[in-house]
């Protein structure tokens, strides 16, 4: 079991700088109160409604969260895919909410080997964090290499060797077919594939996985479905830089017909995401091959490795101060384009470090 625990938790661990309990003034900044999310998902749990208390799970990642909040819905989440029988998930959820907090207590009342499986979990995630944490005060930049050059803003890219004709690309507004979770997607869909048309991006890979996405929204048969492939939407804006707005999207529904503004209660819309705040404007050059999290394909594993870890990271940047979190996001957004664009592991090994020197400075 602990050879497998390292190949699954090795990928995203966090310094042990990051894994003290969260404070209640970082919690206080969160910007909505979950209490309602947290309760529906607790009265589900006690019915056994597990699909459905995991679908609120994942509403209630669409709203910005205190670092609480946050463990408590790993928390739940490992509870409800033990439950279902999907044990190694579960470990995974439970780890993710140890990493954040050692000492993280169950919201639940559950059945003993729920609990065991936790405690299991929790001694192999502070076993790796104080070792992480001797690794990282032992780190020296014995090679002269200065790793805050890697969070320094990055040079323009060249610009792109071939011309795209964006002629045929369609300007005008994409129409909105409804008011419901599964209207707004497709029209998500089709707002993305029109920004990526209009950049000249609309092509290979990425056709084919908004159309996948556009099928499948289709011929989702319930709202749980249709929230699943959501969070897939969501992630395809994140990793193409493409973000519809929420205000086109008001502006769509206006122009409904009467017979067609419906809302459907149990198909509701959710928040779309925003870009990041401070995020600098990029555009991934298509001419090498790459995987869904943007890294080139002859690194891939090593790359989505420090990606997932810089993910936990942007998520803990949340308690810092105002002051500390616009520089210290920026940094991470410089960081995380040097680690997409690395195409040799000598060039990953230098971001490690330069994540490692992140973490010091911003302790």
């Amino acid at each position: 079991m602990r050879a497998m625990f390292h190949k699954r938790i090795l990928p995203v661990i966090l310094l042990l700088v990051w894994a003290s309990a969260p404070t209640a003034q970082a919690d206080g900044r969160a910007t909505v109160d979950v209490s309602n999310f947290i309760g529906a998902i607790s009265r589900l749990y006690g019915q056994l409604e597990y699909e459905e208390a995991f679908a609120q799970i994942e509403l209630a990642r669409q709203r910005p969260l205190a670092t609480r909040d946050v463990i408590t819905l790993y928390l739940y989440e490992g509870i409800l895919l033990f439950e279902m029988g999907r044990l190694t998930d579960a470990g995974d959820a439970f780890q993710m909410a140890l990493m954040l907090n050692t000492d993280a207590k169950l919201p639940e009342r559950v059945a003993p080997k729920v609990e065991a499986h936790l405690e299991s979990i929790r001694k192999l995630v502070k076993q790796d964090l104080e070792s992480s944490a001797q690794v990282a005060s032992a780190l020296v930049e014995e090679d002269g290499k200065d790793y805050a050059q890697l969070l320094a803003p990055l040079p323009q890219r060249a610009a792109p060797k071939e011309v795209v004709d964006t002629s045929s690309c369609s300007s005008s507004p994409v129409n909105a077919l409804g008011r419901t979770l599964k209207a707004q997607q497709l029209w998500r869909i089709a707002t993305m594939e029109q920004m990526l048309c209009a950049r000249g991006r609309l092509r290979g890979s990425i056709v084919s996985i908004l159309s996948d996405l556009h099928q499948r929204m289709m011929l989702a048969d319930s709202s749980y479905k249709r929230l699943l492939i959501s969070q897939e939407i969501s992630k395809a804006s994140r990793e193409f830089s493409v973000y519809p707005e929420e205000a086109a999207w008001s502006t769509a529904k206006a122009l409904l017909p009467r017979a067609a503004s419906e809302i459907d209660p149990d198909d509701m819309e959710i928040p779309m995401p925003v870009p990041p705040e401070g995020a600098e404007a990029e555009s991934i050059p298509d001419d090498e091959p790459r995987d869904l999290f943007g890294c080139q394909v002859v690194v891939a594993a090593e790359c989505e490795r420090l990606m997932r870890r810089m993910l936990l990271l942007q998520e803990q940047s949340a308690a810092m101060s105002p002051s500390s979190r616009q520089s210290a996001s920026r940094e991470l957004f410089r960081l995380g384009r040097r680690i997409r664009d690395a195409d040799s592991r000598e060039a990953l090994v230098d971001a490690s470090r330069a994540i490692d020197f992140w973490s010091r400075k911003w302790r």
